[in-house]
């Protein structure tokens, strides 16, 4: 069932003589830490003909652009505005679709940005929830989800040609980002918030305005890793850790860089793990009863890119994580029904027994002198004498080493029996103890 979303319009009117909006009425700007991504898409009817307005020329623009940034500056935001898509749609210029209707346009191929998280602005010539014909060339007006993605938004001409028409453009506008962001209406002197036509008009944020904002899945920190959102519970092969996904939950600029980086992802990711990989390869298992919920698997790179998943529908969620360099990755967990589910993750190294160690393609004497060698040591190869890979040299080497013996062809010499290399390994063994004393 879809999520259903408020709706919140905003309208302004200003004549050329109106020169005393000429500026924004904003607090200090706070050091820009997050990143908003817009996608303006300008309608026209079908034929091509009645294009909607959108920010002038490219001077004007650019003033535009500058007071919105100069507006979500003090949140610490900054706007980047893609270039414009083209959509030739009488209905939707018209007015003839509500916001309601259609998923706001966005079911059309090609209309919205194909990324989730990027806001959808459509420009249009008439608006049906502030009645057709409601507007004049002096006005700007614009209505949007709280929250959500999508906002339909009317740029009268005239207010393109002057900077005080251009400055109620850019406030119209914020407002309607501060909708998709998550923020109502309210009733305080010179907020960004207030409804339209307020006497007191301004585009300050208060800061629990601010704070809310920042939550929103649509903002990614500024050059942003997950590194970032840290400390993260760290996982080493060998971990295993147990949570429940209907009492963790990821959101923020955090949610963005994970649900960005894959389609797969929905818009509930709820825990993120930090693994240290030793390059050793690994098996990820995700445990859970897949009756109540479906929740899925993927590990991620820094950045937030996908490098391993694992998304059946169903069934508990598996990766073999092999052939990985060693370093620092993310594993993640989304719940993609939202219904809260008790899971297990563990992470076990890839257990493959290696008995020529040498790997001269024969078990022999050498391999177990090398064994014996580094018995004790840690170790995560065959060439230090773990068969086993499990990062420690031991009789669970030896017992590998001791069942694989004489396979191959042999360089040269003899083959001991097996019960001949039973007597030697624990006579070198004993040895070996022998000089650590």
């Amino acid at each position: 069932m879809p999520i259903r979303r408020l709706l919140f319009v905003s309208v302004l009117t200003v004549g050329p003589a109106s020169i005393a909006l000429a500026d924004v009425n904003v607090n200090a700007p706070m050091p820009i830490s997050y990143e908003l991504t817009v996608q303006p898409i300008i309608v026209s009817n079908s034929n091509g003909s009645d294009t909607a307005n959108y920010f002038g020329n490219t001077a004007q623009q650019n003033d535009i652009h500058a007071l919105i940034d100069q507006i979500w500056a003090q949140a610490g935001v900054d706007v980047t505005w893609l270039a414009p898509n083209t959509w030739n749609s009488t209905n939707a210029n018209q007015g003839v679709y509500n916001l309601d209707q259609n998923a706001f346009f966005g079911d059309q191929a090609g209309v919205g940005n194909s990324n989730p998280n990027v806001l959808d602005i459509y420009f249009v010539e008439e608006i049906q929830e502030f009645g057709i014909g409601a507007f004049d060339e002096n006005t700007s007006a614009g209505i949007a989800f709280t929250p959500g993605n999508g906002i339909s938004a009317f740029v009268g001409s005239n207010l393109l040609g002057f900077g005080g028409g251009r400055d109620v453009i850019a406030s119209v506008i914020a407002h309607e980002i501060g909708h998709n962001l998550g923020l109502p209406h309210i009733s305080q002197a010179f907020n960004l918030m207030q409804a339209g036509g307020a006497s007191n008009q301004g585009e300050q944020l208060n800061s629990s305005q601010i704070a809310a904002a920042l939550n929103s899945p649509y903002l990614q920190l500024a050059n942003s890793d997950i590194s970032d959102y840290g400390p993260f519970v760290t996982l080493f092969a060998g971990d295993t850790v147990s949570g429940n996904t209907g009492s963790e939950s990821i959101t923020g600029p955090l949610a963005s860089i994970l649900s960005s980086n894959t389609p797969n992802f929905s818009t509930n990711p709820t825990s993120i793990f930090q693994f240290e990989h030793d390059g050793i390869d690994t098996d990820i298992e995700l445990l859970f009863n897949d009756a109540v919920s479906d929740i899925d698997l993927f590990v991620h790179m820094n950045d937030g890119t996908v490098v391993a998943q694992a998304i059946s529908e169903s069934n508990n969620e598996f990766i073999s994580f092999d052939g990985f360099t060693a370093g620092t990755y993310y594993i993640s967990i989304d719940d993609f029904t939202g219904n809260g589910v008790p899971y297990t993750l563990s992470i076990a190294e890839t257990v493959t027994n290696t008995p020529d160690l040498n790997g001269d393609g024969f078990v022999g004497i050498e391999d177990l002198d090398l064994l014996l060698a580094n018995w004790g040591n840690a170790a995560g190869s065959p060439a230090g004498g773990d068969a086993n890979g499990d990062g420690l040299v031991n009789a669970d080497d030896l017992a590998i080493v001791q069942a694989a013996w004489g396979d191959g062809t042999p360089p040269s010499g003899l083959v001991p029996e097996p019960g001949s290399l039973a007597l030697l390994a624990a006579g070198g063994v004993l040895a070996l103890r022998r000089r650590r004393d």
